[in-house]
């Protein structure tokens, strides 16, 4: 088993998309629970553009790597989501895994506050090593 973290996040219909996911992920984890989730704005975006609901979610999984990078990734298009979405284009949902086993990914994400945020809410330590 690996532990994961993931960062999830919609600026369309956030709520409503953020929970959709969240019963998606259940149902590939053995176990995973989700922060409180949060309103932002939209970072490195222009303005204008729709606020974020975002959640961190921590579980524990016997996918590898591989496969649940393809889960999520099939969760997303299941949701809309598209490779041809462009920067500035709604999105239903985003998945990113930032953590798998002891390996910490997407450096960026880990240093935005509303992430350090939720992290700190679910009791995960800040990172200092990236892949």
């Amino acid at each position: 088993m690996a532990a994961v973290v993931l960062s999830l996040g919609s600026n369309c219909d956030g709520r409503n998309n953020i929970l959709m996911a969240e019963r998606m992920l259940e149902g590939i984890f053995s176990a995973i629970v989700f922060s409180d989730m949060i309103v932002t704005e939209a970072v490195g975006m222009p303005q204008g553009t729709p606020q974020y609901t975002n959640v961190v979610g921590v579980g524990q999984t016997a996918l590898s790597l591989d496969e649940l990078t393809a889960e999520t990734k099939r969760i997303e298009r299941i949701m809309g989501r598209s490779k041809s979405a462009g920067l500035h284009d709604m999105v239903q949902i985003d998945i990113d895994i930032l953590q798998y086993g002891t390996v910490r990914y997407r450096r960026q994400d880990w240093l935005r506050e509303y992430n350090i945020r939720l992290m700190r809410e679910m009791d995960i330590p800040v990172c200092t090593k990236y892949q």
